[in-house]
């Protein structure tokens, strides 16, 4: 029952169970709303009661989480003291210790259900930046991840295939198309010739096929006759496609011609042997 009103900055009515004295605030209305919804210190201020009464208030209507008015409070304060514990803050979170200690808690542990829902929900749909998307491309690379669509990657008893096998042979035995053992072959064969080291896609420049053709003990522009003035060996190099075609006269009168380094721009070069003589 109400047996009187209190003398806080917002007058409330305060009640007391039958046979018990003690008076208390009734929570209802306008209060049961702040309790959910306002700062612990607020309630203190306009109401007149302690943190400990308002955390009961909070216990026996279900908030167990800060509310909006917590929320506010935390950020205004740290907004006003930033300038003084904000350095000694950030030093203290990226101090290695402290985060190996971290790291070796989580390790291990997967993230719970409702936390990947969350952070799919979050990020789905979400532009990334150019400097989020080196990070990630630097973080697989480092993993040695690769995309799901280009396949698992080549190992070195598979690359061993190619000496022994036909491409429909290998393509056969390790679950893979003929064009991709195709391609492998290309990447093999141009790695074999640069010491080990792929092109990659770029287009190779002059010095590049330079000592390409170094390398396989041709020299550049080089013409070379029989001493019964045929031609025997021819090198060419071409800049404005850059290309170069080495041609060479063997003992059988076959013409033998090889791109020691073609690109794209003349993909049929590695195939072109038909050299006019003189």
């Amino acid at each position: 029952m109400i047996v009187a009103i209190s003398n806080g900055r917002i007058p409330w009515p305060l009640g007391r169970i039958r046979g018990n004295s003690n008076r208390a605030l009734i929570v209802y209305g306008a209060l049961a709303r702040a309790v959910r919804r306002e700062a612990n210190q607020a309630i203190c201020f306009w109401w007149g009661v302690t943190a400990q009464t308002v955390s009961k208030w909070r216990k026996a209507l279900g908030v167990f989480e800060q509310t909006k008015g917590d929320r506010a409070v935390r950020a205004e304060h740290g907004r006003r003291n930033w300038t003084k514990v904000g350095p000694k803050l950030l030093a203290k979170s990226q101090h290695p210790e402290r985060r190996a200690k971290i790291s070796a808690a989580r390790t291990g542990n997967p993230r719970p259900k409702h936390v990947i829902e969350a952070m799919m929900l979050a990020n789905t749909g979400r532009p990334l930046t150019a400097s989020t998307k080196l990070k990630m491309s630097a973080a697989h690379k480092k993993r040695g991840s690769r995309p799901p669509w280009i396949g698992p990657a080549w190992t070195a008893e598979e690359d061993a295939l190619h000496a022994k096998l036909p491409a429909g042979a290998i393509a056969k035995q390790t679950g893979r198309t003929t064009a991709a053992v195709y391609l492998r072959r290309r990447v093999l064969k141009r790695a074999a010739s640069n010491n080990g080291k792929p092109y990659g896609m770029h287009a190779p420049t002059i010095d590049e096929m330079h000592a390409d053709l170094h390398r396989s003990g041709w020299s550049v522009g080089e013409i070379a006759y029989d001493q019964g003035g045929r031609l025997i060996r021819q090198v060419d190099v071409r800049r404005d496609e850059t290309w170069i075609l080495a041609r060479e006269h063997t003992q059988t009168g076959a013409w033998r011609g090889e791109a020691l380094r073609a690109t794209r721009t003349r993909p049929d070069a590695r195939h072109d042997t038909n050299l006019p003589r003189p």
